[in-house]
């Protein structure tokens, strides 16, 4: 899991390729200038941009084929974060989605507060609860789904 601002991105894209795509795609489209809707991007990967409802709570959730990586573009948003090795199955892995719910509780969660501008990045061993209520009822967000 990584969590920073965008302004550190480079960083984590020197190590690894499909975050350097990820990085090259938003010197070319500034996730502010994004309109609603799923954007193709090279090798598979692609993004989601759009709304994203508050919500008090919910499941844990983690992918097996393919990386998210969440930026908030406007709003605000908590995050939380588990290692998958502390989670107890909340159902079977839904294939066509790519995603399997988790329940805790996990005494090792991390609660993440995400702004304009924050990205966390959720790799398969990381269960993830996005958009969860911080200050806004919607957060705009960039969702990038980066195959393994």
């Amino acid at each position: 899991m990584i969590f920073d601002h965008i302004s550190g991105l480079e960083t984590y894209a020197r190590g690894d390729a499909r975050l350097t795509a990820v990085a090259e795609f938003l010197k070319a489209h500034p996730a502010q200038t994004l309109a609603d809707g799923r954007y193709e991007m090279e090798k598979g990967a692609f993004v989601n941009v759009g709304d994203s409802p508050a919500r008090e709570d919910g499941d844990f959730e983690a992918h097996r084929r393919y990386i998210d990586l969440q930026l908030v573009i406007k709003g605000s948003e908590r995050m939380q974060w588990a290692h998958l090795s502390c989670m107890r199955s909340g159902g079977e892995y839904n294939e066509r989605g790519d995603f399997q719910l988790f329940s805790g509780p996990c005494a090792e969660a991390a609660e993440l507060k995400a702004y304009p501008g924050y990205f966390a990045v959720f790799y398969p061993q990381d269960a993830h609860k996005p958009s969860l209520h911080l200050d806004h009822a919607v957060s705009r967000k960039a969702v990038f789904k980066i195959p393994v």
